[in-house]
């Protein structure tokens, strides 16, 4: 729980850099692409390693449906496909009849990046061949130890949201604004995917210790 917490205060933090210094004219990264017709889309989905964990699993899969109901009604004939990470995720891919292309089984108590490199690789490269145009990770938000809610957030590409301010003037940029942007965008990415899944952990042990106190 204290993982998953610090690290979503991280990501936030670097959130709030990318969105600050994000308001660059004609920038162009990987991480930003966006394509001008969604045709494919992956959707990463976080469960839990095992069951008993009451009804985490079955409330994740209901909103995730839901969720891909959505975007087949705002992408018309979109081809979606899966990436499970945990067994119960790839429960829920099989019970909603979606293409899973890998499955990341192993669990690990205290991801690192090193650990997660070889799924970060898959999804960052396919999106930058164009394999598919968007990019969403399905997992379970930690709110507090009774409290957990299935969510689906899109990481690729990443918005450049940024506020109207001339702050851009009071910042000296080492070695250059670019550069910095470029440096913090593949960081959010894999701090995005991190964060889920650590809250993915946090969520499976509140869930199934509240089940055994039940």
């Amino acid at each position: 729980q204290k993982q998953a917490e610090q690290l979503m205060i991280y990501s936030e933090g670097i959130y709030e850099l990318v969105k600050m210094i994000g308001a660059i004219r004609d920038f162009e990264s990987p991480y930003t692409k966006k394509h001008d017709k969604v045709e494919n889309i992956l959707i990463l989905i976080i469960g839990p390693s095992r069951g008993f964990v009451g009804s985490l699993v079955a409330n994740q899969e209901i909103y995730l449906n839901r969720y891909i109901d959505d975007l087949r009604l705002k992408y018309s004939g979109v081809n979606i496909s899966t990436i499970t990470k945990h067994k119960m995720a790839f429960k829920i891919a099989k019970a909603l009849n979606l293409d899973i292309t890998n499955h990341f089984d192993e669990y690990i108590e205290e991801p690192s990046m090193t650990d997660l490199s070889a799924m970060l690789k898959i999804i960052i490269e396919g999106f930058e061949a164009a394999e598919f145009d968007e990019v969403y990770v399905s997992y379970n938000h930690f709110i507090n130890t009774i409290q957990q809610i299935p969510q689906v957030k899109k990481v690729l590409p990443i918005q450049l949201e940024h506020e109207d301010s001339n702050n851009e003037t009071d910042f000296v940029y080492e070695p250059g604004q670019i550069a910095v942007l470029n440096q913090l965008l593949p960081e959010y990415f894999e701090i995005q995917i991190l964060d889920a899944i650590l809250e993915s952990i946090a969520s499976e042990h509140s869930s199934r210790m509240v089940s055994m106190k039940n």
